[in-house]
């Protein structure tokens, strides 16, 4: 009887592993569909509103692609920032490159 009772214990408790997983993943694909649709919103509204500033002139319109750019350029500064490379090895890359290219 003893033995019963410890199969069924040990069935109940792989199906309430499984049944996390299941959760887990389905937690996972109903994330991953919000952020697609979030990037579909955020791609429509960008075209949509450069639409709407080249009616306005064209020197407005760089300027808007300036901010943009400007937004990457501060992103990628700091993710790099926050990556922790070895700056030393990045520069000796670098001189190490340009004195390749010298001596061709």
């Amino acid at each position: 009887m003893f033995h019963c009772s410890f199969s069924v214990l040990l069935t109940v408790d792989n199906s309430s592993t499984a049944s996390s997983r299941l959760i887990r993943a389905s937690r996972s694909r109903t994330l991953t569909v919000l952020v697609v649709i979030a990037g579909v919103l955020v791609t429509a509204a960008d075209a949509f509103v450069l639409l709407l500033v080249e009616q306005w002139g064209v020197r407005q319109l760089e300027a808007v692609f300036g901010i943009f750019i400007a937004i990457m350029a501060c992103s990628f500064g700091v993710m790099y920032s926050n990556a922790d490379i070895p700056q030393g090895q990045v520069l000796e890359g670098q001189l190490l490159h340009s004195r390749m290219l010298q001596c061709m």
